[in-house]
C-alpha cells in the first residue's frame, strides 16, 4: 500500500477485512488488499499479487504466467466491484516480481493492461521487484 500512496495525501484507508463481502455464506472473491481515499474524494483500490515466476523460464513462458496472473486478478476484482458499493477511480493490480524481467515481458503486460483498460478503465498495473532480493519470495 505504501508504494501506491506515495505522494498522495490520504484522507482515509480501509483494510482488507473492512472490505470483505459475502453472499449466501460464501466470501466474494477479489477483495482488494487495501483501499484509500484522497482529500479530493478519489478512491483507489489495490490488489497485491506475488507473480509465480521462476528462474529459467523462457520470456514467452514469463509473458504467459504474468498475463494469466493479471487477468485472474482483474476478473476477481470485477466480481468484488459488482457487489460492493465502492466506485474507485483506480483499481491497481500491483504485481510483486521475484526478479527483474526482460523488457519485452514487461511491455507485453502493459499492452495487456491497455486492452483491459479499453473495456474497464478503472484498472491499472504496477510491476515491482522488492528492494531486497528474496524479501517476498523465500
Amino acid at each position: 500500500m505504501a508504494e501506491c500512496t506515495q505522494g498522495v495525501e490520504v484522507r482515509r484507508m480501509w483494510s482488507e477485512l473492512e472490505m470483505v463481502r459475502s453472499f449466501g455464506g460464501c466470501m466474494i472473491p477479489g477483495t482488494p488488499d487495501g483501499m484509500f481515499e484522497d482529500w479530493d474524494g478519489a478512491l483507489t483500490c489495490v490488489q497485491v499479487v506475488r507473480v509465480p515466476l521462476v528462474a529459467g523460464l523462457s520470456p514467452e513462458c514469463m509473458q504467459e504466467v504474468l498475463a494469466q496472473t493479471i487477468l485472474t486478478k482483474v476478473v476477481k476484482s470485477q466480481q468484488w466491484l459488482r457487489v460492493c458499493q465502492a466506485t474507485p477511480c483506480d483499481f491497481v493490480i500491483f504485481c510483486w516480481l521475484p526478479f527483474e524481467i526482460p523488457d519485452d515481458v514487461g511491455e507485453s503486460a502493459e499492452v495487456l493492461m491497455q486492452r483491459v483498460r479499453e473495456l474497464d478503465p478503472r484498472f491499472s498495473l504496477r510491476l515491482r521487484v522488492p528492494a531486497q532480493a528474496g524479501a517476498l519470495f523465500p
